[in-house]
């Protein structure tokens, strides 16, 4: 985040970014900026429970960290892609917390579709949190404690 506030500096300032007037559209954005980042943490729950089975993490952490900078638009903006991955990674959570809120805000997905991202969205965030609970039920009987 600590990054993204001097882009946008710069690029308001400097390359003439026009912000959105509409509040509809900042409404929209925001709802599906917190569905979007509800969904990714339920599915960042689902990999931390993965730790329960390893005891060195690093190597999980360094390939979710690219996996997610890449597939949630952050490295290469989704509308850069060919079709065939642009689709792939739109059916996965990295692009419901980046890609697609700031698509709302950019315009590129018309205020209109707000609805059906929500819906996609809600179900995600549903979809992810059962699915980290049970995850966890499960992982949580792998807990090894050592000491006295």
């Amino acid at each position: 985040m600590a990054l993204q506030v001097p882009m946008a500096l710069v690029a308001t300032f400097v390359f003439g970014l026009h912000w959105p007037t509409n509040p509809a559209v900042w409404a929209a954005f925001l709802v599906s900026a917190l569905l979007g980042y509800t969904a990714l943490f339920f599915f960042v729950y689902c990999v931390a429970c993965l730790t329960f089975y390893t005891t060195e993490v690093w190597g999980l952490g360094v390939l979710f960290f690219g996996m997610s900078i890449f597939l949630s638009g952050g490295l290469v903006p989704l509308a850069m892609m060919p079709g065939w991955l642009k689709t792939l990674v739109l059916s996965i959570p990295f692009s419901q917390a980046l890609a697609v809120p700031l698509n709302i805000l950019t315009g590129i997905t018309p205020l209109s579709d707000a609805p059906r991202i929500w819906l996609t969205q809600a179900i995600w965030v549903v979809g992810l949190w059962l699915a980290s609970n049970l995850i966890f039920r499960v992982a949580i009987r792998k807990v090894t404690v050592q000491g006295g």
